[in-house]
């Protein structure tokens, strides 16, 4: 039996069938934006107070441009994680209570595997 722990945070989850599963181990969850998924949540997941459900305003989801637009209800409603530079090598300049502005930097595309957002 497994025994892992899992924290998820400053995640955009968006139109899967089910955007985060447990079925072993621990997992929590906080600072997340869910939109058009099948179920959020499934399996019992320690689920923080900072989440949005709401259309995350990427710039060209179609053209696979996961970046933020300037009206995302992602912007400023994360929490700086420590981390300084993004997959690209940039420099991310977070307020203490952000998420990256510029928008995800690696994602699952609609095909499953993970691209770099341009």
């Amino acid at each position: 039996m497994l025994s892992a722990t899992l924290g998820i945070t400053d995640s955009i989850i968006v139109s899967h069938s089910v955007g985060i599963s447990q079925s072993a181990g621990s997992v929590r969850e906080d600072y997340s934006l869910f939109f058009g998924n099948g179920n959020n949540l499934v399996g019992i997941i320690n689920i923080g107070a900072h989440n949005l459900n709401h259309e995350p305003g990427f710039v060209a989801p179609a053209a696979d441009n996961y970046h933020l637009g300037p009206h995302s209800a992602a912007i400023d409603q994360g929490i700086n994680s420590g981390v300084a530079f993004d997959v690209d090598g940039q420099a991310r300049e977070i307020p203490a209570s952000a998420m990256d502005k510029e928008g995800a930097r690696f994602v699952v595309n609609r095909s499953g595997s993970l691209a770099r957002a341009r």
